[in-house]
């Protein structure tokens, strides 16, 4: 019983790290992030995206830093920046800044990304070149459109709106890519 007790313990204390709460800290500001862009409140945007990318970047160096990298967490990691992503550019899109597929798309690459990867789970998620730069590049399309509201300028917009479509097709591509590579396993 007490080894049992020992076992769950270490999966909490597994949880419960800085790196984890840096993670859920970009989760919960995904939705006022929503709100401010639905409410053109770009300042409010701008501050709370810096803090998301922040986030973004230093949870990964924490974990490895502090040797509490685990499966969970990388998937935290990676769920968040999904969802993050999908909300502000769907909210996006709604407001016709940017094309709809693409929000659409970046849940379905996602789904596909966990499920391929757990086929291979001895090595946790892995992800393709080009899956890692969408993954990146999924971000710019948002600061692009706050930086447009914040600083009143119409050609970020314009940018926007093409690298969205650039993005909808190396999406496809990356999971056509997976897929083939999938297939050939």
């Amino acid at each position: 019983m007490s080894s049992n007790r020992t076992i769950h313990l270490a999966k909490l204390l597994e949880l419960i790290s800085l790196a984890n709460f840096l993670t859920a800290v970009r989760l919960l500001l995904a939705i006022p992030v929503c709100v401010g862009i639905l409410n053109e409140e770009w300042l409010f945007c701008a501050v709370t995206l810096f803090i998301c990318l922040i986030t973004d970047i230093f949870d990964g160096k924490m974990a490895r830093r502090a040797g509490s990298e685990s499966t969970f967490g990388g998937l935290f990691d990676h769920g968040t920046d999904a969802f993050f992503v999908t909300c502000a550019l769907g909210v996006i899109s709604t407001e016709h800044y940017l094309t709809p597929v693409l929000p659409l798309l970046i849940p379905l690459a996602f789904t596909q990304y966990l499920l391929d990867s757990r086929k291979k789970e001895s090595r946790g998620l892995k992800a393709s070149f080009l899956g890692k730069a969408n993954g990146i590049a999924y971000s710019i399309p948002i600061c692009l459109v706050v930086g447009a509201g914040l600083f009143d300028w119409s050609w970020p917009y314009t940018a926007a709106k093409i690298l969205a479509w650039v993005l909808v097709a190396t999406t496809i591509l990356s999971m056509l890519d997976r897929l083939i590579r999938f297939k050939k396993k």
